[in-house]
């Protein structure tokens, strides 16, 4: 079984050789697309005997991934972003993650990733589940001019046969949404998307890359248009389900203007994913400044049930609940039953 490793990059000497250095002793070859360094990104590359090559860039991330996968000749592919990288406790365990997805006969992997604030020392901002490996077959290609997706082009099974992974054997720390890095990055997606949107045949799944896009710039009322126009689809079968229920609620939850709206959305959350704890935390609060103190107190402690029973190797769409969530919702049913008791 031989492994590639795949990256596009772009002046990325500041935190390349650290994702380089996690995977070199598992991997069989490095393959890097480069989209016009001007800093020492190839150099740094070529130390960890990377075979490089150029693609200009023309706005669309997919070309560049497909283009790596072109040059790869390994039976899988590893394919990270360059401020992506293995934890040093799991990255020994890729070899052994793609024989347990051949041993179940499964084409891909979703691994647990990260997300990390270097501004807030490496603070863990959340964890999504990411596919990171699959096979090299001819009709897996990558899609998108941005939030680019891996995509089965074969019309009779569109599907990919995905493996979760464990934090326990794999996992993958990103360290590229800091709060300095999100405004770069903002702007530069949303122009990305606005152009994808009129191109597309299927404009409506990046409705919610747009309510993130737009939340993070400060523009609320798009944002909450397409967050909006996103849940009417209901639940999507994707890994990031839940973004624009996030999104919308995040938003919602201070303005006091638009509480009826926070309430609805709040309300959907909990049903299409009741899997999700701190959703039920959202709609107890909710219940709570209704004054339906009952009614708050049961999902504050339907949330801390959930959270229980939750286990992340079991679903796709993820938890962002923690040790912390759950004892400040301890603390708010202590509260909410004085209110009920005075």
């Amino acid at each position: 079984m031989k492994i590639s490793a795949c990256y596009i990059v772009k002046n990325e000497e500041k935190v390349i050789a650290r994702s380089l250095e996690s995977v070199k002793d598992s991997v069989d070859e490095i393959i890097i697309v480069d989209t016009g360094s001007e800093d020492r990104t190839i150099e740094i590359a070529r130390e960890f005997g990377a075979q490089i090559f150029s693609s200009p860039w023309n706005n669309d991330f997919a070309t560049p991934r497909n283009l790596a996968i072109d040059h790869a000749t390994g039976d899988w592919i590893v394919f990270l972003d360059a401020d992506e990288f293995f934890t040093e406790e799991t990255r020994q365990n890729i070899p052994q993650a793609i024989k347990f997805a051949i041993e179940d006969r499964k084409d891909a992997i979703l691994i647990p990733l990260f997300n990390i604030d270097v501004d807030d020392g490496n603070r863990i901002m959340d964890q999504i589940l990411s596919l990171r490996i699959f096979r090299r077959l001819p009709n897996l290609r990558f899609k998108g001019r941005i939030h680019e997706q891996l995509t089965n082009l074969n019309k009779k099974k569109k599907l990919i046969d995905v493996a979760k992974i464990s934090p326990e054997i794999l996992a993958i720390f990103h360290t590229g949404y800091s709060r300095k890095i999100n405004q770069q990055k903002a702007d530069r997606n949303l122009r990305l998307l606005v152009d994808e949107m009129f191109q597309s045949d299927t404009p409506e799944e990046l409705f919610p890359y747009l309510a993130e896009t737009y939340s993070g710039l400060g523009d609320y009322e798009k944002a909450e248009r397409f967050g909006l126009l996103d849940i009417a689809f209901g639940r999507r079968g994707s890994t990031l389900a839940s973004k624009s229920y996030r999104v919308l609620i995040q938003m919602l939850v201070d303005r006091d203007d638009h509480f009826i709206d926070r309430y609805a959305v709040t309300k959907l959350a909990v049903k299409n994913f009741p899997e999700i704890p701190e959703f039920h935390a959202d709609l107890g609060e909710c219940y709570g400044a209704l004054g339906q103190i009952e009614k708050c107190i049961e999902s504050l402690e339907q949330c801390l049930k959930v959270w229980a029973k939750y286990d992340p190797n079991k679903y796709i769409e993820q938890s962002n609940f923690s040790n912390e969530s759950a004892q400040f919702v301890r603390e708010r049913i202590k509260f909410w039953k004085s209110k009920l008791q005075g």
